[in-house]
């Protein structure tokens, strides 16, 4: 019997099975959740693939060792403004995590996550903060360890923290709901959990079976209405959508041209993408010989027009003082 990741559900239906790597032979069914909505994958137990993916050259998180590189070097320098800057850059959710600690306007105490090589730590930690991080990959931690120091380990160090954050982890973990029963219990009374995450309702509106990252990293996809029915009456949630252009003007390209976007990976060392060089010949084509003309300009505006739900979501949970999940 298969049971939803997400809600625990039986009323689940196969949907298709994706094969996102042509050099790597891993196949995943992908399944939709009648009950909550959600889709959600498995991968195979014997298969330890977050180790594969932290120690293979070019592979989907390669970037996550060239940004430790990068920040290694600003806080080396002192140049926390320029490493605050290369951070936001990366992506929304690094600039989304930034903004609400630096609300609090005080000294925190930080656990993170899924820390991979340990950026986000080193950054708090820079600026006066009590991080530390976590993961599931001792080839991580031992990397973070030794470029950062060691504030890195498989397990939380501490009972309570005033701050929780994860990014893009929520869809990784096997069962969601025990993850964040886990996580919320060793908040501070108050103490507040940020992450990102992905949202259904983006795959649906592309009518794609998957969004951009895929499995065996990413294998579930929530609805909004998900997150309060995970947590009860443990914590008081606050849903947001986030807008990245770049995931805006592919939505309106395949609206605009009528033209599949194959956003998945096809190798698996390379992480070299289909679909590449049809959105620059298409946006090429309908801006015409000039991209000043005018017809290509309002062609242009189109691209950044917002839909109504877009791919990621920000979750706040707050721990209230009382309540179980």
């Amino acid at each position: 019997m298969t049971i939803c990741n997400v809600c625990e559900s039986d009323r689940v239906e196969y949907m298709s099975t994706l094969r996102p790597y042509q050099d790597v032979d891993w196949e995943f069914a992908i399944f939709s959740c009648l009950n909550c909505g959600s889709r959600f994958t498995f991968r195979d137990p014997g298969v330890n693939y977050y180790e594969i993916l932290h120690g293979v050259s070019g592979s989907s998180y390669g970037y996550h060792y060239d940004m430790a590189g990068k920040v290694k070097k600003f806080l080396r320098a002192g140049h926390l403004d320029r490493c605050e800057r290369y951070l936001r850059k990366a992506g929304y959710k690094y600039a989304e995590v930034i903004d609400f600690v630096r609300g609090k306007n005080k000294p925190l105490s930080i656990l993170e996550i899924g820390c991979s090589t340990g950026v986000m730590t080193a950054f708090f930690r820079a600026h006066g903060h009590g991080a530390e991080g976590i993961d599931i990959s001792q080839k991580a931690i031992d990397y973070a360890t030794s470029t950062f120091g060691p504030f890195y380990s498989l397990n939380p160090s501490r009972e309570r923290y005033d701050i929780i954050f994860h990014l893009g982890l929520i869809g990784c973990v096997e069962n969601p709901k025990t993850f964040l029963s886990g996580f919320l219990q060793r908040l501070d009374t108050r103490g507040e959990m940020i992450f990102n995450a992905p949202n259904v309702r983006s795959a649906e509106e592309l009518d794609e079976v998957w969004v951009t990252t895929p499995p065996p990293d990413l294998i579930s996809l929530f609805r909004e209405e998900a997150f309060r029915s995970m947590c009860g009456d443990s914590a008081d949630v606050a849903i947001r959508k986030v807008y990245g252009a770049s995931e805006i003007a592919k939505k309106n390209i395949r609206v605009l041209t009528g033209r599949k976007y194959a956003h998945f990976p096809i190798s698996f060392r390379t992480n070299r993408r289909e679909g590449k060089g049809r959105i620059f010949s298409c946006i090429k084509g309908c801006l015409g010989t000039s991209s000043w003309s005018l017809a290509g300009m309002l062609w242009s505006l189109r691209l950044f027009k917002r839909y109504e739900n877009e791919y990621g979501l920000i979750v706040v949970m707050t721990r209230k003082s009382t309540g179980e999940i």
